[in-house]
């Protein structure tokens, strides 16, 4: 890691702690530690590329197994409890479409640890490290979809559909053209790669593909922020989510769009799973009926 890496990854997890710290709900220490661990998770992991450089795939990929088990450990401590104000179904329901937006992005943060380069060059002499990074993103998408479906359904159940069920079918939309993406990373790319070793040049056909494969990844980036935007709105009109927090999904997934769109900004995979992760914290916090703290409501 660079010193500006290293300064950025502890701007953020001082930033993290001390929004645990203002926010945080839980009592007794193994729920407490359980929950800052969820609110550092975005900076976890920035210690792994240090470790994958220094000793690999297979040390890494155990250590991101690692790190996966204290992540469902800790959603398991904070579910160990009953519901007491919130009706036990939507209770359970906003457990679950929590458990699955941060498991979500648990992988896709992972998956972005062994990602070099779209070049062909570092894809043939990284192969196992591409195809880890396309596997696990892949599977974040999948998880992160299902708990935008659940999170649908409850705030379906809350009288306020139509902004979720339009942020479901953007989000459905930009997954689609995610898996078709990432599709072309696991067999166009690693085919061009190979086939560069041969010839010592890119095919002449990869071009047009790695156009097509640009294309698709720019509908999902949009489609990932426009839903964030959705979803932001849906919650804070539900009241599952606080003015603040509401407010604060729905400006991120505009601005995210628009700077994406048109200075290339936003356009790392993993700051998709920003918000998404928030969302699943929030509902982790409000399945236990505590929507009316002055935290919240700011």
């Amino acid at each position: 890691m660079t010193w500006s890496q290293i300064a950025l990854s502890t701007l953020l997890v001082a930033a993290l702690v001390v929004a645990w710290s203002r926010y945080s709900l839980e009592k007794g220490l193994p729920r407490r530690l359980a929950e800052l661990y969820l609110w550092l998770l975005p900076g976890v992991l920035a210690w792994l590329p240090a470790i994958h450089g220094a000793a690999g795939l297979r040390v890494t990929a155990v250590t991101g197994s690692l790190y996966l088990l204290l992540t469902v450990t800790a959603l398991w401590l904070l579910g160990a409890r009953p519901s007491a104000k919130v009706p036990a179904p939507a209770g359970a329901s906003a457990r679950f479409a929590g458990f699955l937006l941060i498991i979500g992005s648990a992988l896709v943060w992972l998956g972005a640890v062994t990602f070099r380069s779209m070049d062909l060059a570092s894809i043939a002499a990284r192969r196992s490290d591409h195809l880890f990074t396309t596997v696990f993103f892949m599977l974040g998408a999948v998880v992160t979809l299902a708990g935008f479906t659940v999170l649908t359904a409850l705030l379906r159940e809350s009288g306020r559909p139509v902004l979720a069920e339009l942020g479901l079918v953007v989000f459905l939309f930009g997954s689609v053209c995610w898996a078709i993406h990432l599709a072309f990373r696991a067999v166009v790319m690693v085919s061009a790669a190979e086939g560069m070793l041969v010839s010592g040049a890119a095919p002449s056909w990869y071009p047009s593909w790695r156009l097509f494969g640009g294309v698709m990844f720019g509908f999902y980036m949009t489609a990932a922020y426009l839903a964030t935007a959705a979803y932001g709105s849906a919650l804070l009109s539900s009241g599952w989510a606080g003015k603040g927090w509401g407010r604060a999904f729905v400006v991120f997934g505009l601005v995210a769009v628009a700077g994406f769109l048109t200075v290339r900004a936003f356009s790392p995979p993993l700051m998709a799973q920003f918000m998404p992760h928030a969302m699943g914290l929030i509902l982790l916090r409000r399945s236990y009926g505590n929507s009316g703290t002055e935290g919240d409501r700011r």
